[in-house]
């Protein structure tokens, strides 16, 4: 059995992060910028063949960690 490889990459030209299996897209977080640093994430969604794997989990961990890390603040609507 092999191990599936996942990453995830912030993609601010699409403003939304992706996750990737062994190199395959696999979802999206779409996010708006607003007020500066305000982050507002309206839409997140997994290719429904992977669902059930905890691929939205690591994808909303590491665009929160990213929003983080640049200073930024989520509106948790």
């Amino acid at each position: 059995m092999t191990e599936t490889r996942t990453r995830v990459r912030h993609a601010p030209d699409r403003s939304r992060y992706e996750i990737f299996e062994d190199d395959e897209l696999a979802g999206v977080a779409d996010y708006r910028r607003t007020d500066g640093d305000l982050f507002v994430f309206p839409h997140t969604e997994i290719d429904r063949a992977r669902r059930g794997r905890g691929l939205a989990a690591e994808l909303v961990r590491a665009a929160l960690d990213g929003v983080r890390a640049e200073g930024g603040t989520v509106d948790p609507r």
